[in-house]
């Protein structure tokens, strides 16, 4: 008998006996974003407690300046923070659940969780009087709120929220409100036992977020996208529009007469004491980038959280705002590049850190570059040259620059290339050249015996204004909304074309990798499909299948594993990437969406670099596929279907080199069993069996492919694809 590795044993994802283990070695480069949702700034007792995106941060702002005191980890999402006596709630939506904190601040400097809520849609809370609200929605898609006592945090009594379909908002003290449809509901929240309706009226269309209060005993102030809107709720279920501020909010508050509201990159100061004739006495732009997210006002200062990681606080004594202090961080964390042991981060707002990685435990920060630009969402090249792409805020241009990195990480700028198309980014691919998309025009440029940049050739690429390239020997594919725009002869100047442009259901940001004859095309929302094309002609790429997931993606091509980074990190077998069938093997959570993913080895071991919005982590993993070896007297395992394509049925026909259980089982495209054909203990042979459609359930399956795979004891001798078209 001879013993051989047997490659028709395709790897069977039904029952994984592959070993994949994943460990982080570290994690650095901390950021903040703020602003996941209004009312996550709160101050009390000279301290401003501030959620940002993995962390309730504390301030002590005595002498008017931002001194952070405790930063406290809180694992997730961060949305809102609500604070009652000794108590903070702070709440996250999103994955692995939703929580709701109470975290003891009664020592500031060591804060400890007392208790922690696990409902769906346990972010949507708040306090009135010394009742914690806290919401559930409910499979219906309907509201329950569950309150308990500040005191003892025992739930007292709970109730369906009166128009079902949208959650319950705070006020003021003994008031709450419920918007639906064009209507808003006023209820007295009091006595928590006994929820009665004190008024409603129509006030238009809604919008979230929407921020409302009551001033002057009865004049209700709402602020949505619609505007900031001020009525008399005196008349019953007649509200009288009083005034109208017309500009959208996603934030406003109010004290001493003197209304602030947030509207992008818009900060706006009024007098509303005459809430009749608002007067506007002050307003600053932001730069781009820096959007206001949420607001608080105490003892006529604003502070003001921005998504990208900023804090600022503004006097408001007077009719102008006049800054008091800042604090940021290094904001959000765009993408990663790696060359040798330098690790180069984009951030938002500390320019470009490069991070020596020598000792993976102890990543330190070895310099900054460029801090006075905000980067766009492209960092690219190969080996130690780097473009990074970023904004002149001041000049409101896109600034390409060639960058080159030494071993010791220090990094000198080549030459820049200046666009003024929105979009417009600059890529390299080493030994050809660096190229560019501009207003339907391709350009490619080379570095000069000057090391300047000098257009070598350029040509028209219709319909395309901007877009990525990505590389794969004499050809560029170009990625732009909805269109893969193939490039042919990319190194040779004088017969460089436009070959193809395909349609294709993709958005972007965009990822693109290639495997063995096969390219991925994925997005960093893990709402959309990565696709997979079969490029074994590069110039013709045929679409073979999807995978639902979608994510930022890196290959390990010596380990066929597929590592797809979003709100999780997925893990796929591309071993089977023949049959159409990519199996997940693994997954982790993250803080945040992903922002890049680089596998790579160091001393014959694998590593992955994991960049998310708000830090980057290097894990150390192990990966065992499971090669069969099994001796066979004959390797002769027939396996066919005819017709196929079918409709209604199809004949299933295959040979057994030996006796033993046999099986032989229908799978769809996502490698989940719809049928089993055969399980039996059998004789060997020649076999011919029907599938007629129909799953386990004696249900039609839909039209697509399907995988039929032939198992002998326990080991998968052979998979072949069948069509099934109705």
């Amino acid at each position: 008998m001879k013993k051989i590795i047997c490659f028709l044993l395709l790897y069977f994802f039904i029952v994984n006996l592959n070993s994949f283990e994943i460990d982080k070695v570290t994690e650095f480069s901390f950021s903040e974003t703020y602003g996941t949702e209004v009312s996550n700034l709160i101050v009390k007792d000279n301290y401003l407690y501030s959620l940002n995106s993995r962390s309730l941060q504390i301030f002590d702002i005595q002498a008017n300046s931002f001194q952070l005191i405790n930063d406290f980890n809180l694992e997730g999402q961060t949305r809102k923070i609500s604070l009652k006596g000794n108590y903070a709630y702070a709440s996250k939506g999103g994955p692995p659940e939703n929580r709701l904190y109470r975290i003891d601040i009664s020592d500031v400097m060591n804060l400890s969780i007392t208790d922690t809520l696990f409902y769906l849609g346990s972010y949507a809370h708040f306090i009135d009087g010394n009742n914690v609200f806290v919401h559930e929605l409910l499979s219906d898609w309907t509201w329950k709120v569950h309150v308990y006592d500040n005191d003892t945090f025992q739930q007292i009594t709970e109730f369906m929220v009166p128009q079902l379909y949208g959650t319950m908002h705070h006020v003021i003290e003994g008031i709450g409100i419920v918007r639906y449809y064009e209507m808003a509901a006023l209820y007295d929240i009091s006595d928590p036992f006994d929820i009665e309706l004190i008024s409603e009226s129509q006030i238009g269309t809604n919008y979230f977020p929407f921020q409302s209060t009551i001033i002057q005993d009865s004049v209700l102030v709402y602020g949505d996208h619609n505007g900031i809107r001020f009525y008399d709720i005196n008349e019953g279920n007649d509200w009288q529009l009083i005034s109208n501020i017309e500009h959208s909010i996603s934030d406003f508050r109010i004290s001493n007469n003197k209304l602030v509201s947030i509207r992008g990159l818009e900060l706006y100061l009024y007098n509303i004491e005459n809430i009749c004739e608002p007067v506007m006495l002050d307003s600053i732009y932001f730069t781009l980038f820096n959007n206001q997210k949420s607001i608080t006002i105490h003892e006529n200062i604003s502070y003001i959280a921005t998504g990208l990681g900023k804090l600022t606080s503004y006097s408001i004594a007077g009719n102008f705002f006049e800054e008091i202090d800042t604090y940021y961080s290094y904001g959000r964390l765009e993408s990663a590049y790696l060359y040798a042991d330098n690790l180069i981060i984009p951030t938002i707002l500390n320019g470009l850190n490069c991070w020596d990685i020598t000792d993976f435990e102890e990543p330190t920060l070895s310099g900054v570059y460029y801090g006075n630009y905000f980067p766009a969402n492209y960092s690219n090249g190969e080996e130690n040259i780097m473009v990074y792409t970023c904004y002149d805020i001041e000049n409101m241009v896109t600034l390409n620059k060639v960058l080159q990195i030494e071993d010791n990480g220090d990094i000198t700028e080549v030459d820049e290339l200046t666009s003024t198309t929105s979009g417009s980014a600059l890529f390299y691919k080493q030994g050809t050249g660096f190229f560019i998309v501009s207003d339907e025009i391709i350009y490619k440029y080379n570095l000069n015996e000057n090391n300047e940049l000098e257009e070598v050739a350029s040509i028209s690429i219709p319909g395309v204004s901007w877009g990525e390239f990505y590389f794969l020997d004499d050809i560029a594919y170009i990625i732009s909304w909805e269109q893969l725009s193939i490039i042919n002869n990319i190194n040779n100047n004088e017969t460089i074309e436009l070959y193809d442009q395909i349609y294709i259901s993709v958005y972007g940001p965009d990822a693109v990798c290639f495997f063995q004859n096969y390219l991925f095309i994925s997005e960093q929302v893990d709402i959309s499909d990565c696709l997979i094309f079969d490029i074994t002609d590069p110039l013709s790429p045929v679409l073979m299948t999807t995978l639902e997931k979608s994510g930022l993606i890196g290959i390990d091509e010596e380990n066929e594993l597929l590592f797809m980074g979003s709100s999780t990190c997925n893990v796929f077998d591309l071993s089977t990437i023949e049959t159409g069938i990519v199996p997940e093997i693994y997954s982790f959570l993250n803080w945040n969406y992903c922002q890049q993913v680089i596998p790579f080895k160091r001393n014959n071991e694998d590593f992955l670099i994991y960049l998310e919005g708000t830090s980057c982590s290097i894990y150390q993993y192990d990966y065992e596929p499971n090669y069969i070896e099994d001796e066979i007297l004959t390797i002769k395992p027939y396996l066919t279907n005819y017709p196929n394509p079918f409709n209604p049925e199809t004949k299933i026909i295959f040979n057994l080199p030996e006796e033993g259980n046999v099986k032989l089982e229908i799978y769809n495209i996502k490698g989940q069993k719809v049928k089993t054909l055969m399980d039996c203990y059998t004789s060997p042979g020649d076999y011919e069996l029907i599938w007629d459609g129909r799953d386990d359930n004696r249900k039609q399956v839909g039209s697509g492919v399907y995988f039929y795979q032939l198992i002998l004891d326990g080991k998968i001798l052979k998979t072949r694809k069948a069509l099934l078209l109705k």
